[in-house]
């Protein structure tokens, strides 16, 4: 009869707050703040610091948010029912830039593949793919027309941020050449139309192109500094640009009014003439503003940027910018790579390990319970009653926490190098440590006034040693009964052996890079392995197959910790992220994912 096994799927993941790759934003309340977390969307309240929801990838209008992923693929959530309605596929590479149409039925997205991809998000599907751009997009801030795909205008350098006033009359884009170009929005006008600020005061005329929306009324270049733009950004009211350098320098205007821009026009065409017929010198524009509408002859009335963007002040930072905090939202996750993971007995919580702290961990609900400030960790051990755990250092001390009230009780000196690995002995009156020193230490323990103490074993000798990996063996574990123990490497092998006599009963080349750990699930030949190649894999260490290969993690597998019973495991990655793995209900057969592996392969 064929062998039946149950799968293993992803449950809660946790330990990561935002991605480093990723932005944040604030939604529309100002009390919620919305964060990329590798896969998943987290949604913080600010003040609180607590995360109110967690969107996870699933598949079904509207309060959507939308979100690039490294892979190129975009994921419209609907916040309210914490639902993932739509997956887009188009981008070749990394997603750089989103914005949403005003009525929020259109997306667009570009990307590292130097592409802007044009999306339906009621349809679910793509509409246009425009291929202009020469590098990977920061911003969307083209206008095309979409019957032909034209870019209408492009600036002469990088631009590094760009914006418009909430009334929707101008836009502004600040690049790398220190210039501010400004354009004015075209609303549904047909062509000949023009757009004016009232009063027969004429900006621009549309009568060349019908779909251009963007139309460039002109460039600044008056500015102090001599940086690049980093953020340029109008205020809520609209009366007020602020022009952010990439030194210590923010430039502000004033945003004159129609009226007020009107006047200013007519002084300075007065102005103009008045020199003019004094010197009998020809009419030339002023310094730092090109006017590319500057209308026929005699036309009085036209409107420059000087003339609507004023400049009002220049603050400059004359010392160090210093911040002060208010709220911090750290206590979620981990600020490096995890390092060790383990499993209370009765699987009540999970301690992690990082190069900066320790952290204690509810594996249903993801919440992190405790987090204890300790420098260079690299291994964990939870004692048995569940009272105290032992956290090892790269510096060969070994320090005993409570876990009750998350303080360091003892801190003992355990070996020359960095304590690599603590593992509790069958009998539980102990525990084992291995050190790069080259030691092993056996070691009991024993509560002596409500404080644990720690002694030597005596007299060991060597059993049986295990030769055939190539290089230096990561991580072993052995099985519940004692017959099998399995070694993983640098060399990407698994190796399974016998207990009796010590012989290899087959060496496994499945990971592409180094084995990290392995542990064998309880009371069974079953083992999970995960290395630095991002995968978790599922074997039957009696058949000697590869059940299941696991992906979630985004970067390498640190390490491992599989729960008494074995209905659920947590693996802990360089990502920073903690993944709960559930057994389910559902039976496979691996002959049939065999030969389903094998006609995809034919069929290739």
């Amino acid at each position: 009869m064929v062998k039946s096994y149950l799968r293993y799927e992803q449950g809660a993941a946790f330990g990561v707050i935002v991605f480093g790759g990723s932005n944040i934003t604030y939604d529309g309340s100002g009390k919620h703040l919305v964060a990329m977390a590798l896969e998943t969307l987290h949604v913080w309240h600010a003040r609180q610091g607590i995360c109110s929801k967690t969107l996870t990838p699933s598949l079904e209008h509207p309060t959507l948010i939308a979100c690039g992923y490294g892979d190129g693929s975009i994921r419209i959530w609907d916040s309210d029912t914490e639902t993932c309605d739509n997956i887009f596929n188009w981008h070749n590479g990394a997603v750089t830039a989103l914005r949403y149409n005003e009525r929020g039925d259109m997306v667009a997205s570009g990307g590292q593949d130097k592409d802007i991809v044009l999306w339906d998000v009621e349809m679910g599907e793509g509409r246009y793919r425009l291929r202009r751009h020469a590098d990977q997009v920061l911003f969307y801030v083209g206008s095309w027309k979409l019957e032909s795909n034209p870019v209408l205008h492009a600036d002469h350098s990088e631009i590094w941020s760009i914006d418009r006033d909430p009334d929707e009359k101008y836009l502004v884009s600040g690049s790398a050449d220190r210039e501010l170009r400004f354009y004015t929005i075209k609303h549904n006008l047909e062509g000949g139309q023009s757009i004016s600020n009232g009063n027969g005061t004429e900006i621009v005329s549309f009568e060349d192109n019908k779909w251009e929306v963007l139309k460039l009324f002109g460039e600044y270049n008056k500015r102090q500094s001599k940086y690049r733009v980093a953020t340029v950004r109008f205020n809520k009211s609209g009366n007020l640009l602020a022009c952010q350098e990439a030194g210590k320098t923010v430039e502000i205007s004033n945003v004159l009014n129609e009226a007020e821009s009107k006047r200013k026009a007519k002084r300075r065409l007065r102005r103009k003439k008045e020199k003019k017929n004094a010197k009998g010198e020809p009419e030339v524009m002023e310094d730092g503003d090109t006017n590319h509408e500057a209308g026929e002859e005699g036309n009085n009335h036209v409107v420059t940027v000087s003339d609507v963007f004023e400049h009002l002040q220049t603050i400059r930072a004359a010392k160090k910018i210093l911040t002060k905090k208010t709220h911090t939202i750290e206590l979620q996750g981990h600020r490096s790579s995890i390092r060790s993971l383990t499993l209370s007995s009765d699987n009540s919580f999970v301690m992690s390990t990082s190069d900066t702290e320790v952290k204690l961990w509810n594996p249903s609900t993801g919440n992190c319970l405790h987090t204890i400030d300790i420098p260079n960790l690299v291994s964990g051990f939870i004692l048995h009653n569940n009272k105290y755990a032992l956290v090892g250092s790269k510096g060969g001390n070994m320090e005993i926490i409570d876990t009750g009230n998350a303080t360091v009780t003892e801190v003992v000196e355990a070996h020359g190098g960095s304590v690599q690995s603590i593992v509790r002995l069958p009998n539980e009156n102990g525990f084992v440590t291995g050190s790069l020193d080259g030691y092993v230490k056996f070691w009991e323990y024993e509560v002596k006034q409500k404080s644990p103490q720690v002694y030597y074993m005596d007299k060991l000798n060597p059993f049986l040693t295990l030769f055939g990996h190539k290089l230096p063996v990561l991580c072993m574990d052995a099985s519940s009964d004692g017959d099998l123990i399995v070694t993983g490497s640098q060399d990407k092998n698994l190796k399974i052996w016998g207990l009796d006599f010590g012989d290899c009963h087959k060496s496994m080349f499945f990971h592409r890079s180094s084995v990290k750990q392995v542990k064998f699930v309880s009371n069974t030949h079953y083992v999970v392995s995960v290395g630095k190649d991002k995968q978790v894999n599922y074997w039957d260490a009696d058949k000697f197959e590869l059940l299941l290969t696991i992906e979630g993690h985004h970067e390498g597998v640190c390490c491992l910790a599989i729960s008494n019973l074995g209905d659920f495991f947590v693996t802990g990655s360089v990502d920073r992220s903690i993944c709960c793995w559930d057994r389910t209900d559902k039976p496979f057969f691996w002959s049939y994912l065999l030969l389903l592996k094998e006609e995809r392969l034919f069929s290739t």
